[in-house]
């Protein structure tokens, strides 16, 4: 939009000079016809119209002016509308789709044509609102123009006045923060929060819910490592060394991760009952039997000895299959195939979706996914579909305790771990850690310490190859989203999540500062300015916090990064006044379940709970795991009741959150409001 045409203090600014062609009607300064109106050489003026609110002559139209009357007459793009006062205007609109003879309808003059005036519709107004808003503007002495219209609107709907000083001063606002967003700047001084560019147009997309903060860092911790990556091939190796180190450097850590480790507990009680006999069955020291009968024992060791086992028994069994014939059945008229006994057998397909859910929703469910596979059936043994079972389920959770783990073969397959071992080892590394990097067992974060520390002693050539590698660049990215993530351990925290926006706020203005002042070019001003719209994200939560509750935050699962936001509906002066009263409401969107939306409703003792879902399966699942909930709450003291059911209506958004304290839709009760008519 042309901001140089907002001037909220200039309202009748159409003196321009005339033409002296009696026969051609004279021109206003914007090109609208003064006179007769096209189409029409006897319209009578305009008078004011108590119904539409129609303030100003048809000879006195201008360019932004919106008015408002019945269709009469509508041939393909032709129009002509009539006003209250039978004065008719006829023009033309480009898309008519929509309109029908008969049809009242508010329309913008946007300019001239040979047949007569164009014309486009408005839409976002009932006609009672728009006969409020003009009779507004009339009283105040502004033109009925689509901006002033906006302007107006966005009072009424914050319930805020509506005379000439507080039009003129949101227009003034919006003029000199260069937008548009009357509803937005309007809701901020309602709120008595700080406009800044920065703020309104976070807001603004807070509106539009385009303001996930994990998203935005997800999206940035992949781009960064791209950026060194074009560096890497264009610039020259001292300037991608020093870039890459300090890059290293402000993207420590902010956390120090401690995880035990998934062991044999998380396994279902069928699976639990198939390794033990599997093992007991194999020669092992009595310790190792001792921490799977216990549930002690690591996934990633028991995988190991599974895949043994089994080894083991199909060597026993092929060395079997090759003896000689007297080995096989009696009666040779049976082959020795139709000798494995029958048994029930189950639908592996469903035991692995099953399986796949198990990371996301808890390890306390593994009982409930037994249960679920208990009856079912295929065509292969009981025993081989056991075994089977087990390898499947401890080889996910062997993936997701890897993911947890932060380990390098949760991103890097056993070929590109070699390629990555192959190019560190050019660099001053030592080779304990070269195998560890081999094995995968190298943690992501040990592995960008140590290259951050190797690159002062590194050969910056080599050091170029390592960085503009795919395998570096995956494992960047990964480190970077592990970091810019908290776990729910330091999320219970007091105090963690606002250190941990602080540190991720402070690390943007970092890396910005650092892009700006050592790269060029139109895609590192983009990457610049990423940087800076999550600082400018975090600042604006900071922001609304001074008026309620709100947070979102990128939370750490077993295998994945969740986005969150945190809304508490109670404000803060009332949260203080009686603290045992507290309405919660907490988005989640998780790779397995889908959104989940938990709304908490706390009354001393008391908690009612609503888990809604996008999805019928995951509706069941946890309906069948209420309970759990409900015991773990009443060990804590609290009386909870819980409801699961499937999300039938949108998501509630900022706008719902905020509507929650004062209705916004003030248009739809006209009654309230009253005109300074001094204005």
């Amino acid at each position: 939009m042309d901001h140089s045409r907002i001037n909220p203090y200039n309202t009748n600014n159409t003196s321009q000079s005339r033409s002296t062609n009696t026969s051609s009607s004279a021109m206003t300064g914007n090109g609208v016809r003064r006179g007769n109106v096209p189409g029409n050489a006897s319209a009578p003026s305009v008078q004011k119209s108590g119904q539409f609110g129609v303030v100003k002559a048809a000879t006195s139209l201008q360019l932004g002016d919106v008015i408002k009357g019945e269709i009469s007459d509508l041939t393909g793009n032709e129009i002509t509308l009539t006003l209250e006062n039978n004065t008719m205007i006829r023009g033309q609109i480009s898309d008519s789709s929509l309109l029908s003879i008969g049809q009242t309808a508010a329309f913008k003059l946007d300019g001239l044509s040979p047949a007569g005036v164009i014309l486009s519709p408005v839409s976002g107004y009932t006609e009672n609102e728009l006969t409020l808003i003009n009779k507004a503007l009339q009283e105040a002495g502004l033109p009925a123009s689509e901006h002033n219209q906006a302007a107006v609107k966005a009072l009424m709907d914050n319930l805020m006045p509506i005379n000439r000083e507080a039009i003129q001063q949101l227009m003034q606002q919006a003029f000199d923060m260069k937008s548009t967003d009357m509803g937005t700047l309007a809701l901020m001084k309602r709120l008595m929060m700080p406009v800044t560019p920065d703020s309104l147009e976070q807001f603004g997309n807070y509106r539009q819910g385009i303001h996930t903060l994990t998203e935005q860092l997800n999206n940035f911790a992949g781009e960064l490592p791209v950026l060194l990556q074009a560096l890497s091939e264009n610039g020259s190796a001292s300037l991608v060394a020093d870039f890459a180190k300090q890059c290293l450097q402000i993207t420590q850590p902010l956390f120090t991760e401690t995880w035990d480790g998934l062991t044999v507990s998380s396994l279902s009680e069928q699976d639990k009952e198939t390794l033990l006999t599997l093992l007991s069955q194999t020669e092992l020291p009595e310790q190792i039997l001792k921490a799977a009968s216990d549930g002690t024992l690591s996934v990633q060791d028991a995988l190991k000895l599974v895949k043994d086992a089994i080894a083991a028994q199909k060597a026993v069994a092929d060395q079997q299959s090759s003896k000689e014939p007297e080995n096989v059945s009696e009666d040779p008229n049976i082959p020795t195939d139709a000798k494995a006994s029958s048994t029930e057998t189950e639908n592996t397909g469903i035991s692995k979706l099953f399986h796949s859910l198990q990371d996301t929703v808890s390890h306390s469910l593994s009982d409930t996914l037994g249960k679920f596979r208990a009856g079912q059936s295929t065509s292969v043994t009981e025993e081989n579909t056991d075994n089977e079972t087990l390898l499947r389920s401890l080889s996910e959770l062997t993936e997701t305790d890897a993911s947890a783990r932060g380990l390098v073969r949760s991103v890097l397959s056993e070929d590109a771990r070699s390629s990555f071992a192959a190019l560190l080892s050019k660099l001053p590394v030592s080779p304990s850690f070269l195998a560890q990097i081999l094995s995968g067992n190298a943690s992501i974060q040990e592995t960008m310490h140590v290259l951050k520390n190797v690159i002062p002693l590194s050969d910056p050539s080599l050091l170029k190859e390592v960085l503009r590698s795919d395998e570096f660049a995956s494992l960047f990215a990964k480190s970077l989203e592990n970091n810019w993530s908290i776990t729910p351990d330091h999320l219970s925290q007091k105090g963690q999540p606002g250190m941990f926006l602080e540190q991720i706020q402070s690390q943007m203005h970092s890396l910005e500062q650092l892009i700006g002042s050592s790269l060029s070019g139109s895609d590192s001003r983009q990457f610049e300015q990423n940087a800076h719209d999550i600082q400018s994200n975090i600042q604006f939560m900071k922001e609304l916090n001074e008026t309620f509750t709100y947070l979102q935050l990128p939370i750490k699962l077993p295998s994945q990064t969740a986005g969150s936001e945190l809304y508490v509906y109670t404000q803060k002066e009332k949260r203080q006044a009686d603290p045992e009263k507290m309405r919660v409401l907490l988005h989640l969107d998780l790779e397995h379940l889908g959104k989940l939306e938990i709304r908490l409703d706390k009354d001393h003792q008391n908690i009612a709970a609503n888990f809604r879902l996008d999805d019928e399966f995951s509706v069941e699942l946890l309906r069948k795991n209420a309970a759990l909930l409900t015991q773990n709450l009443a060990d804590m003291g609290y009386q909870t009741n819980v409801q699961v059911t499937k999300q039938e209506e949108a998501p509630v958004s900022m706008d719902d959150f905020l509507n929650t304290r004062i209705k916004t839709n003030a248009t739809e009760e006209m009654k309230r409001f009253s005109f300074d008519i001094r204005a």
